[in-house]
């Protein structure tokens, strides 16, 4: 086996054979292949750079675009609402004309009013003075007789005092809500990162198909391959059946299981039943139940990374220490149906109904969210020796090959609704669950 370029300038030293350049550069034929492919490689990462370059320096011009939009979008809200207080301003100014005005009439002839009643009395009272002057006392008889009956009548009348306040009360919430007023409309940046297609006939073309076999009606979820070639299926149990297909024994539950997860350093399983909330840990050589743990989420599928496990369910994905007490849970936007592990430590996980698989560091950071036309209800994820992620769709009726980054690599097509994929440790060969058949495969 050829060790890596660093290793070769002794940077590196983590191959298990390294062998001196000479020797590697001995075969001529390997090396000048080698070369061509790398070239070709290259240039094919430079058209997809350059395809990328184009779209983002579009993606620029759309930017400025939409600056301009926005900028006039905001500007007219902006009239609008120094319009609409005009109109405010103009419409409460109008109504405190209108107000004065009635005032004031109201005042006008209530003094009119009283002014009137002024003048005849007074003019009364000058008549009734001339009387007495004259000294003619059946005049001045007559005169007070019809004076006092006018006097009674305007006595008779309601002597009322009219005030009238004009007032402004202001409406101090309403104030304090265009005081506090921030923002015409939400502005963001939207960012997203989707994967650039990148199919090649490479993978395909190195697919071995080893052997089918089909099992009774079930509902396989999930699975091991463990390196002596038996295999681990679940549905409603868990059961073991060779690599040619023969079964071998069976472990029988109450209810569903979903999820397993092959911890091959203890050589144990994990098993979860999400109706019940329970993980349930199981002893590889006596094929025997040893705890069952109680978890605060169901959990479907599950993964361990660097001492931690990882379980996913509907739209939640926890943390759990190794007594499955919740550590850390992240409330996820859409519903997610399962999830793996990769050599790096991160986590994938798939969302059946938007045809998405997303990537996470150990920061819960994402990595990238891919998405691809002919890749549909993804359910069934697995991680090669390298960290490439193999993507069953379920739907689409195929297997794509995602790259660490998120490119795509192949699509394998061929597969009748696959739904669980899973390697034989630190090995290219695979099994495939497709409705009632197990298929192995391997890429060599």
């Amino acid at each position: 086996m050829s060790s890596c370029a660093l290793c070769v300038l002794l940077l590196h030293r983590t191959c298990k054979h390294i062998g001196p350049i000479e020797e590697e550069a001995a075969d001529s034929d390997k090396t000048k292949l080698r070369a061509i492919g790398l070239l070709k490689k290259m240039t094919r990462a430079c058209d997809e750079f350059e395809k990328i370059i184009e779209i983002e320096k579009l993606n620029l011009l759309e930017i400025d675009e939409n600056v301009d939009l926005c900028t006039g979008m905001i500007r007219n809200s902006y009239e609008k609402c120094i319009k609409h207080l005009n109109d405010v301003k103009e419409r409460q100014l109008n109504q405190l004309a209108k107000m004065s005005k009635n005032g004031k009439q109201k005042l006008e002839s209530s003094i009119q009013n009283y002014e009137n009643r002024k003048v005849y009395l007074k003019k009364c009272q000058k008549t009734l003075e001339g009387a007495l002057e004259c000294e003619d006392y059946t005049q001045t008889l007559l005169w007070y007789s019809l004076i006092k009956e006018n006097v009674g009548e305007i006595q008779k009348m309601k002597f009322q005092k009219l005030k009238l306040d004009l007032k402004y009360i202001g409406c101090d919430t309403k104030i304090s809500e265009i005081e506090n007023f921030k923002e015409f409309g939400d502005l963001k940046l939207q960012e997203k990162v989707s994967s650039f297609p990148e199919v090649t006939d490479f993978f395909p073309n190195r697919l071995r198909g080893i052997r089918t076999w089909q099992i009774p009606p079930s509902d396989i979820k999930a699975g091991a391959f463990l390196p002596n070639g038996v295999l681990f299926l679940t549905d409603y149990n868990c059961a073991l059946f060779s690599e040619d297909g023969h079964f071998q024994k069976e472990l029988k539950f109450s209810a569903s299981l979903w999820g397993m997860h092959y911890d091959q350093e203890m050589e144990v399983l994990y098993l979860t039943i999400p109706v019940k909330k329970e993980i349930k840990m199981i002893n590889l050589n006596t094929f025997s139940e040893i705890k069952t743990f109680h978890t605060k989420l169901p959990a479907r599928k599950m993964t361990k990374v660097n001492g931690r496990f990882f379980t996913i369910g509907t739209k939640w994905l926890c943390t759990l220490n190794n007594d499955f007490e919740l550590v850390n849970e992240t409330f996820l936007e859409d519903d997610s149906d399962d999830i793996a592990s990769d050599l790096s430590g991160n986590i994938i996980y798939s969302c059946y109904k938007k045809n998405t698989v997303t990537k996470k560091n150990d920061k819960n950071e994402i990595m990238f969210v891919y998405q691809h036309e002919s890749l549909k209800a993804p359910y069934g994820l697995a991680a090669d020796p390298v960290g490439n992620i193999y993507v069953c769709g379920r739907r689409s009726n195929n297997i794509h090959i995602i790259s660490e980054t998120g490119q795509t690599l192949g699509i394998l097509n061929g597969f009748v609704r696959p739904q669980f994929i899973a390697f034989q440790e630190n090995s290219f060969k695979f099994f495939v669950i497709e409705r009632e058949n197990v298929r192995i495969c391997e890429l060599i």
